[in-house]
């Protein structure tokens, strides 16, 4: 059995990963994130309902693919977090994502552990929970705002950023009315005119 496991269904999640990076790469860039946010809570979704009632060598094979999806959409969910705040905001937005990330790993694992161990849960009852919350979490997806730029295929060329009234906010564009009454066609004419600086002849010079 563990010949099987080894050889016939954890490859299956690591080719299909690999496999699926690219595309899915320029898929979330294309579709600017939030459509590749719920393909990776859908995924979850279907891997963990397969979990929990899927039997047999193909049905797990396939459960194993849904992972790959998964796990290879999980570079839509903080893209889609970068491009939805502002520049300045990144290095706290990184540690926020990556603090609950490994404190929701810690939590889930040490509470599952102690459910199992001294509670008597089941490991039906956990993937139950997980089920559950990652059904929560794909509906929560749903709510998300549509970025409005992306990295290459909705690129906002950064000569346009801060210029002639046009900025980058929360994902959209904004004008910005006090950058536009300085535009250079409206510069005083006369700060443009060379002022003489020669010294009048004196007098008596000839």
């Amino acid at each position: 059995m563990a010949l099987e496991v080894f050889n016939e269904i954890y490859p299956v999640w690591t080719y299909s990963y690999l496999v699926l990076l690219f595309p899915v790469f320029l898929a979330t860039d294309f579709l600017r994130y939030k459509p590749v946010v719920l393909l990776q809570g859908l995924s979850l979704i279907v891997t963990w309902f397969m979990l929990l009632y899927a039997q047999g060598l193909l049905a797990i094979q396939f459960l194993e693919f849904f992972y790959g999806i998964a796990t290879a959409t999980e570079i839509a969910y903080y893209s889609y977090i970068y491009s939805v705040v502002d520049l300045s905001m990144y290095q706290k937005v990184t540690s926020y994502c990556r603090s609950a990330t490994l404190v929701g790993f810690t939590v889930g694992s040490v509470l599952g552990q102690i459910l199992v161990s001294v509670a008597g849960w089941s490991l039906f009852s956990l993937n139950v929970i997980s089920l559950t919350c990652v059904s929560v979490a794909f509906a929560v997806a749903w709510f998300l705002p549509m970025p409005q730029k992306s990295l290459f295929f909705h690129h906002i060329p950064p000569s346009c950023q801060g210029v002639n009234g046009v900025k980058v906010r929360n994902g959209g564009i904004a004008t910005d009315t006090s950058a536009s009454n300085h535009l250079p066609q409206w510069e005083d004419v006369e700060s443009k005119i060379p002022l003489n600086t020669e010294e009048p002849p004196m007098e008596g010079q000839g």
